[in-house]
């Protein structure tokens, strides 16, 4: 992004009184989940990308996720098999324990009620 954009953003939300928060949907599946996450206005953080369901690769997003500055906000989309699964349960007990807010949607037709949140 150009520093003219960034710095439009900046001004522009400070004028708003816009809260910066990262906003990160993640794509609950079986074996893997597609993370994207977004600060305000669509700008990208980290485009999507796939991660495996393990220990190491969880670790890694939490503690990326607690690494910035400005507050997280997740929305986990799963189909009700994938909840209360034990990968689930992996990711909302890695989320809670570093104080990262998620949300649950169910399918698509709630993922439109997401950008009310």
């Amino acid at each position: 992004m150009s520093s003219d954009k960034s710095r439009w953003i900046a001004i522009t939300n400070n004028y708003l009184g816009v809260v910066a928060i990262i906003s990160v949907g993640i794509d609950v599946s079986k074996n893997s989940s597609t993370i994207c996450i977004l600060k305000p206005f669509g700008e990208v953080v980290k485009p999507p990308y796939e991660i495996k369901h393990t220990r190491n690769s969880m670790k890694q997003l939490v503690e990326m996720l607690s690494s910035y500055q400005e507050e997280v906000r997740v929305v986990l989309e799963a189909t009700p098999n994938t909840i209360n699964s034990s990968v689930d349960n992996a990711f909302t007990i890695a989320l809670t324990d570093q104080g990262i807010a998620y949300r649950y949607i169910k399918n698509t037709a709630n993922a439109r009620t997401c950008l009310s949140l």
